[in-house]
């Protein structure tokens, strides 16, 4: 009995070694997976920001229809005039980030 016993407790000291081995290869892994999804995530949000960047860039501006907000808003200020602009612009810039 008493050998059966020991070959039992052999058994699973041998199991939860395998185990530990096994948990620490699947940490690995998955250490691993994190670091290249974190890696894929930067190259994506700066693929994104590149974007952004370049649609920011071919926006055109009107001088006409920017006068003509300005005329219409009796805006004769300069500053006020600098603070529609930048309004208008940040709006702009705004509607783009859901496309990306």
């Amino acid at each position: 009995m008493e050998s059966y016993l020991k070959d039992k407790d052999d058994s699973i000291q041998q199991a939860e070694q395998r185990m530990m081995q096994e948990n620490k290869a699947l940490t690995a892994k998955l250490e691993a997976s994190e670091a290249q999804n974190a890696v894929s995530y930067q190259a994506g949000k700066q693929e994104m920001v590149k974007e952004l960047a370049e649609e920011i860039d071919d926006i055109q501006y009107n001088s006409q229809a920017e006068g003509c907000g300005l005329e219409d808003r009796g805006i004769t200020d300069r500053y006020e005039a600098m603070a529609h602009g930048w309004e208008r612009h940040k709006d702009a810039v705004t509607e783009l980030l859901p496309t990306l």
